[in-house]
């Protein structure tokens, strides 16, 4: 992060205000770290199989995987739009939220594998 102190000229604020009004105008202007609050982030990973209706069988590969991508990207699309309702409920605006799409072979087996991984069971 590069703080308004790094490219405030501290000369020129001093030859206008003097030494106290300079130090006190860098203050308004740079916050210190304990100005800020703490902002939670969180990570959010989403467990896919993907499934479609659409017929491939008559497309060529680039086409397969153009349809392939729309799919996902409308599945993604209503999983984010679900998000920030609960982020809005609960008044969550001001964190981070940092949202991965996992594919997956088996959904419910994975995250259950994964789970054990993480817990240590």
């Amino acid at each position: 992060m590069v703080l308004a102190t790094d490219i405030v000229d501290r000369s020129i604020l001093r030859t206008q205000f003097g030494e106290d009004k300079s130090n006190t105008i860098i203050k308004l202007m740079a916050p210190t770290e304990t100005d800020f609050e703490d902002i939670a982030s969180y990570g959010i990973f989403i467990g896919y199989k993907f499934r479609t209706q659409l017929d491939l069988d008559d497309c060529t590969q680039e086409e397969a995987k153009q349809k392939c991508r729309q799919a996902i990207n409308c599945d993604l699309e209503q999983a984010i739009r679900q998000l920030n309702i609960v982020i809005q409920q609960h008044h969550w605006q001001k964190s981070s939220f940092y949202v991965y799409l996992l594919p997956f072979t088996n959904a419910e087996e994975d995250t259950h594998a994964i789970m054990k991984d993480l817990i240590g069971e």
